[in-house]
């Protein structure tokens, strides 16, 4: 059993023991903070160079210049539209022209074609000599042909190709357009 005494003064040595414990504490926190203080204006001077010589030079890099992109597309002299006039279900008429890149990067290029009820338009690298054995164009651009860069002087010759289906009905005309997309070739 504990003396009725010894409970009176408990509570005071606790408080007592607290005091002190707190007092370590802010003594600890003062002593941190006052180093960190410290080592922050010790290291703030820090930096540069406390050399007594130095020396620095520029050097011009030179100039970027970037390269250009151009696609040509020419009927061959002597075109006109009248082969692809009174045209019959099954007949087909064929045109040359000319790819010219006037860029300065080889260009891949696509064709593509607007939609023409009753006809198909057909294109393939070469002469016009017999009938295209190539799938018919569509609005999607399909690819035709890589052209080497301007410098190089190679225009290619593309034949176009009209054929008349058997959906063709009498009296039909109808107008196409041929795009012809350069796509830049990278290395």
């Amino acid at each position: 059993m504990s003396h009725p005494s010894s409970l009176a003064t408990q509570p005071r040595r606790l408080r007592r023991v607290r005091a002190r414990r707190a007092q370590r504490l802010r003594g600890f926190v003062g002593t941190a903070l006052g180093a960190v203080v410290l080592m922050f204006l010790s290291l703030s001077g820090v930096g540069g160079s406390y050399a007594l010589w130095s020396d620095s030079d520029t050097l011009g890099a030179g100039t970027v210049e970037t390269g250009s992109v151009g696609l040509d597309a020419q009927w061959s002299p002597g075109h006109s539209d009248n082969p692809w006039s009174n045209m019959l279900p099954g007949e087909s008429v064929r045109q040359p022209l000319t790819l010219s890149n006037t860029g300065d990067v080889p260009l891949a290029v696509k064709a593509a074609v607007n939609a023409v009820a009753g006809y198909e338009l057909r294109v393939a690298v070469g002469r016009c000599t017999t009938q295209l054995a190539v799938r018919a164009l569509g609005a999607t651009p399909a690819p035709l042909v890589t052209i080497p860069t301007d410098d190089a002087g190679d225009d290619v010759t593309v034949c176009v190709e009209v054929r008349a289906t058997s959906a063709l009905r009498p009296g039909t005309s109808a107008a196409f357009t041929l795009t012809f997309d350069g796509m830049q070739v990278t290395s």
